[in-house]
């Protein structure tokens, strides 16, 4: 009697803990498809407010996207361009340098971040030429081209 007793508690434990990681392993994923949504919503958003010309706007939506992937670089990309709308050069050359040292990181790791990388440099080298720093411009151009 005390064996059947034994078993029963054993299978009620069993089907418990059965329910408890069922349970975890929704809501990781309801919670992870979220986050998806949320970015694409952002990214969607972000862009739609750069061709309104509502940099404000966007760069609140593009900030969102890189909290929740902070390797975005759509998001970076048009955070930049959303701060060179603003003729907040600073801001967009800052936003770019981190987009390529995360880049880096990446490209070590994932051979299609390339293209984005190259998109990096060229807004970025863009930008030195817009202030007219020309000593990071030849800095930059001969790390890029060399």
């Amino acid at each position: 009697m005390k064996s059947i007793l034994k078993s029963k508690k054993i299978l009620l434990t069993a089907l418990i803990i059965t329910f408890i990681m069922a349970g975890i392993i929704t809501t990781v994923k309801i919670t992870g498809s979220n986050a998806l949504r949320t970015t694409a919503k952002q990214l969607s958003l972000g862009e739609k407010y750069l061709s309104e010309l509502k940099y404000d706007k966007a760069i609140v939506a593009f900030n969102k996207v890189i909290e929740i992937e902070p390797r975005n670089m759509q998001a970076y990309l048009g955070l930049a361009e959303a701060y060179q709308g603003l003729d907040q050069i600073d801001n967009s050359i800052s936003t770019l340098v981190t987009a390529i040292e995360i880049a880096k990181y990446e490209y070590e790791t994932n051979d299609t971040v390339l293209d984005s990388s190259v998109n990096l440099y060229v807004k970025l080298y863009k930008s030195y030429i817009e202030i007219g720093n020309l000593r990071k411009h030849i800095i930059l151009y001969k790390k890029v081209i060399i």
